[in-house]
């Protein structure tokens, strides 16, 4: 009977782990942590395609905040750090 009883108690406690939240990670300046956010989020770059394509899905990380922007693509492959969304304006498209 112990034995079952550390069983139940032992899946009770791996469901318990694996259905928390996950560990938040430390974002950036002008970004805040979401557990929903959009797989394809709006950039400088981006912002005025009409209609293009995003695979509609929950991704859980770090967004930028109300009132700014991702800059867009950086030297490291990533979509850049958030600016506010004036700051857009200032850059030269080609």
């Amino acid at each position: 009977m112990n034995m079952k009883i550390a069983t139940i108690l032992i899946v009770t406690l791996f469901v318990a782990i694996t259905m928390a939240d996950p560990i938040q990670q430390t974002c950036h300046d002008n970004e805040e942590w979401k557990e929903c956010g959009t797989k394809c989020p709006d950039t400088c770059l981006n912002r005025d395609i009409k209609h293009r394509g995003c695979v509609q899905m929950c991704v859980a990380g770090c967004f930028c905040r109300d009132g700014f922007i991702r800059l867009g693509y950086d030297m490291t492959g990533g979509i850049g750090h958030c600016v506010p969304v004036d700051y857009c304006d200032l850059i030269q498209r080609n």
